[in-house]
């Protein structure tokens, strides 16, 4: 491949990189976006339901608590979606 046909694949290359890149609220670093918003919550949603189906749901107990409460330490960081629900489940570990 010649040199000036490389030059322009990196440049395209690195324009698509780019345009997708966000600075992340809390830490200020890029990051890389490749999927819209709603599409990344329908996913979670979706991903969430199978693990509900697949797997019993653990919901009292010192472990689910710590769940609930690391995962609502982790949603209080949330930026991009402030007003969104979640929800936090444990599945039973496999013995």
């Amino acid at each position: 491949m010649p040199l000036a046909e490389h030059c322009v694949l990196v440049t395209e290359a690195l324009v698509a990189i780019l345009s997708g890149c966000a600075t992340a609220p809390k830490t200020g670093r890029l990051q890389l976006i490749l999927i819209s918003l709603a599409r990344e919550t329908k996913m979670g949603f979706n991903a969430f339901q199978e693990m509900r189906r697949k797997k019993p749901v653990v919901g009292v107990g010192s472990e689910s608590n710590r769940v609930r409460r690391v995962g609502s330490r982790i949603a209080a960081l949330e930026r991009r979606m402030p007003e969104a629900m979640y929800e936090y489940d444990r599945a039973k570990p496999r013995r």
